[in-house]
């Protein structure tokens, strides 16, 4: 097996991972969304925030976009780069947001136990963890090979 039909079958594997997790992230982001928009509109009190609105909302969009730049991908159409690079950014961003929120809810709680300062580095390592992994697949799907691929 060549070096260009590993790397072949890892853009696959890739796409594959990206199709799953773009369902799975807008399921999630779309019910913090809908959680907080019901709960102002019913006037319930819930502790959905604005943030987590914002948040969700973004991730729904890189979602549909990252969904969409699968489906070229899958096709073999020249669209899927700027598609999944464009919805990367875009979990990214949510990523930032997400650290922001978290450690910013952890100043106004009453932190008194390591156990609180261990769960929220947890959280801020799980979303730098998912950066990564977006970083990743921009890098990826921005290469030059991946683009001649598409070409072919």
């Amino acid at each position: 097996m060549t070096l260009d039909q590993r790397l072949s079958k890892l853009t696959w594997w890739l796409v594959i991972i990206i199709l799953v997790t773009t369902v799975v992230q807008f399921s999630t982001w779309g019910y913090e969304a809908t959680l907080y928009l019901l709960s102002n509109l019913f006037n319930v009190e819930t502790d959905a925030t604005v943030f987590q609105f914002l948040t969700g909302v973004i991730a729904m969009i890189a979602s549909v976009i990252l969904f969409a730049g699968g489906c070229y991908a899958w096709m073999m159409s020249k669209k899927s780069s700027a598609l999944l690079v464009t919805g990367a950014v875009g979990f990214i961003i949510k990523n930032i947001f997400d650290i922001s929120h978290r450690i910013a809810s952890g100043l106004q709680q009453e932190i008194t136990e390591v156990y609180q300062v261990k769960q929220i580095a947890g959280e801020v390592g799980t979303e730098l963890f998912q950066m990564v992994f977006w970083v990743f697949v921009i890098v990826w799907f921005s290469r030059q090979a991946y683009k001649t691929m598409m070409i072919k």
